[in-house]
């Protein structure tokens, strides 16, 4: 009766680990088109000239977000085969990496919310752009982020009368087909439907901020809503596995002593 008690609760302890398997299996398949899909939305900028005002060191860059999806595939791909071979120091290292994962994601979150920097570099860039407009095509960059943005200037319109003399302003400050334009140059006009009225600085920040605020507060949580209940997975897993080699180590051997 105890052997039939003993093997029913083996079999019963083998279809749970079976069904934490699939679970955690299940857990890494989504965790994976997580990070490709984060990796492919880092790419996503609505106005691909704003690109250019984010330094090559800032966090916003799509480099950092891809190395999070590029660690994150090579975690899953270590989860799913320590999960299917169920060996307790794959599972172990596993557990690691995850831990290891979120911890870099954290930090790398917090530095991407909190780059306060990075408002300036692009103020610094837009201002180094306007008193270089005449030099070596930095106007490609001005009228492409104006038209892109429907804006003019860093504050507004008249920061270019510096540049330009009064009341002149680039082509790209101009409305499509208004009248505005006089010698191949934008007349300054308050009205809106003529000169655009917005600057730029606050929309292309805006424009930064959009795709960061998405991945982050969108895909980012739930990245780390998933990563952490996978975790819970693995180490109940874990546990199962441990247990079944003790139990396994300290079950009797059959022997094949004769009594008489």
């Amino acid at each position: 009766m105890n052997s039939i008690s003993i093997e029913v609760t083996e079999v019963q302890n083998n279809q749970m680990t079976m069904l934490v398997r699939y679970i955690v299996i299940g857990f890494n398949v989504l965790l994976g088109l997580l990070a490709l899909t984060i990796a492919a939305s880092s790419f996503n900028h609505p106005a691909a000239v704003v690109e250019e005002l984010i330094p090559t060191h800032s966090l916003l860059t799509p480099t950092w977000v891809v190395l999070v999806a590029f660690l994150l595939l090579i975690a899953v791909g270590i989860g799913i085969y320590s999960t299917i071979t169920s060996v307790y120091y794959f599972l172990l290292f596993y557990l690691m990496i995850l831990v290891g994962v979120i911890i870099f994601e954290v930090f790398l979150g917090f530095g991407m919310v909190y780059e306060a920097p990075l408002y300036k570099d692009v103020k610094n860039t837009m201002d180094n752009g306007m008193e270089n407009y005449h030099v070596n095509n930095t106007h490609h960059f001005w009228d492409g982020l104006q038209k892109e943005l429907k804006c003019c200037g860093i504050a507004g319109p008249t920061d270019w009368f510096a540049t330009w003399g009064e009341q002149r302003l680039p082509q790209s400050c101009c409305v499509h087909n208004s009248t505005q334009f006089h010698h191949g140059l934008c007349m300054y006009d308050p009205n809106p439907a003529r000169v655009y009225q917005s600057g730029c600085y606050l929309k292309a920040i805006s424009v930064l901020e959009r795709p960061l605020i998405e991945r982050m507060v969108g895909l980012g949580i739930a990245l780390q809503i998933i990563q952490l209940i996978n975790i819970v997975f693995v180490a109940i897993l874990l546990y199962m596995v441990k247990n079944r080699e003790n139990q396994a180590s300290w079950s009797p051997k059959p022997t094949n002593n004769v009594y008489p």
